[in-house]
């Protein structure tokens, strides 16, 4: 058979699945969903990812609470100190693995809590501001949380500044309307510190 372009050739570059990149430290909210991440490149893709905890096997597909993602990441439904450990990951597709990710260790931290929240609904004359109260404090002794805020539904752009406590919106306008919700994160839960 005679390869005539780049997509026949990849159809024919098949490996096993392996690991690509491996977070020395995850970090999971205690009491909440977490994810451990397992970075996986495979093709085919994978058919089943085998997890360990403290160098024993974990078994996800058996247990309650915890699932593979179609990533093959580890997804736990409610975070527990428990779940703190040295994890592994190790992917499998028709081919066979490369082997396994290095450790990582996961970490059980509190996630921050809201102190004040926006009301489910503001109303506002057209032309006028609106001032959305937020804020969150983080547990003792850790980064203080990062708030942000998302736009759910929108039909253009939006005025707005953001403080400490909250945002405001202005200049009301009919096209300019949307629907914001506010998340608040330590800089900790994403890595970053």
């Amino acid at each position: 058979m005679q390869i005539t372009h780049c997509n026949d050739l990849k159809s024919f570059l098949t490996d096993p699945a392996q690991v690509t990149y491996t977070p020395t430290v995850q970090y999971l909210p205690h009491r909440l969903a977490g994810v451990v991440r397992c970075y996986i490149m495979a093709n085919p893709p994978i058919q089943f990812v085998m997890w360990t905890r403290d160098k024993h096997l974990l078994e996800p597909y058996e247990t309650e609470g915890f699932a593979v993602m179609n990533n093959g990441s580890l997804l736990i439904d409610r975070v527990k100190e428990t779940h703190q450990g040295m994890y592994t990951c190790t992917p499998y597709n028709v081919h066979g693995t490369k082997g396994s990710s290095l450790q990582m260790q996961v970490i059980v931290k509190e996630p921050p809590k809201f102190e004040l929240t926006p009301d489910p609904l503001y109303q506002s004359k057209l032309g006028s501001s609106i001032e959305v109260p937020c804020s969150a404090v983080a547990p003792n002794g850790t980064t203080s949380p990062l708030i942000t805020w998302q736009r759910v539904r929108t039909a253009s752009c939006l005025h707005f500044l953001m403080f400490p406590l909250g945002i405001l919106i202005s200049h009301l306008l009919p096209p300019k309307l949307s629907l914001l919700s506010s998340h608040a994160e330590r800089l900790i839960l994403r890595g970053d510190g």
